[in-house]
């Protein structure tokens, strides 16, 4: 099973690294945006890691791809050198803020979100190529403000195996250790009542029995709600869930998309295994 830290771990100090990684940070709606990449150079048809960091002031936090009951999810609108392409945000997991009687999902402090950038297979030895990127976000405390950025980053090219910041590297390793798996030795099932939808989890990890929370994060909040922390215990080896759905909710469901994070009883609060889902309801 796949090992990962607490949410609570704490991004490094990245004071030491080289500024030529970055992209000139903008500073808008109390929150500091740049561009992070952890190649020196870019190689013919090899893809690479650009992060987005938005850096939240003391209070301020901005959403996940699901803000959940209020908000809007932080966005990256790409404009990149021909034969360029950009595949989606990968998301690490959230935090919860409540606030008002509603739930939203998201983060404070400091947030890397990646993304996979591949260039084409043909391009000219030493030629300069800047990346463009208008990311939008929200930013919320007390009130909200709504922030945009137009970010880019300069790399040149070389046919040589590119050279790797491994600073860097080593941050954006424990980033993508906070990323949703596909595919664990968890079974995951849905079931459902006169009253209820339940998620079935059975697993045949040794550790499994060690389980105390289970929780479900939605990737569509007028569908399904946010789960909270549930104490948890096996009956039979199955974890039981119950999903609930807004009261306001009127259609048919038929699947249960979603991130489900797992903690264990040895440490408090601390995270075994993030798992994305896609189950249909039966």
């Amino acid at each position: 099973m796949k090992q990962i830290s607490s949410i609570l771990i704490l991004i490094a100090t990245l004071t030491f690294i080289p500024t030529q990684l970055f992209a000139k940070p903008v500073k808008q709606a109390y929150t500091e945006a740049e561009l992070v990449t952890d190649i020196k150079t870019v190689q013919p048809g090899h893809s690479f890691w650009i992060a987005l960091k938005l850096k939240m002031d003391e209070g301020w936090h901005t959403y996940w791809q699901n803000p959940g009951d209020s908000g809007l999810a932080t966005s990256i609108k790409w404009n990149l050198p021909e034969g360029f392409t950009a595949d989606n945000i990968q998301w690490p997991f959230p935090k919860v803020f409540k606030s008002s009687g509603l739930i939203t999902y998201g983060y404070d402090g400091d947030v890397f979100l990646l993304s996979k950038i591949t260039p084409p297979k043909v391009l000219q030895a030493d030629s300069q190529h800047t990346l463009k990127a208008r990311a939008q976000w929200l930013a919320c405390a007390k009130i909200c403000v709504p922030g945009r950025a137009d970010l880019e980053l300069s790399l040149s090219v070389s046919t040589d195996t590119p050279e790797i910041n491994q600073e860097i590297q080593q941050l954006f390793k424990t980033i993508q250790n906070k990323w949703p798996i596909t595919k664990s030795d968890w079974n995951v099932q849905s079931g459902q009542d006169k009253k209820n939808i339940y998620l079935h989890l059975t697993s045949t990890n040794e550790y499994s029995d060690n389980l105390t929370n289970i929780s479900f994060f939605p990737l569509d909040s007028t569908a399904f709600n946010f789960s909270g922390f549930k104490k948890v215990t096996p009956n039979n080896n199955i974890y039981k869930l119950p999903i609930t759905q807004p009261t306001t909710f009127e259609g048919n469901i038929k699947k249960i998309e979603g991130v489900l994070v797992f903690q264990n009883e040895w440490e408090e609060g601390v995270v075994q295994q993030i798992l994305s889902i896609n189950v249909p309801i039966n």
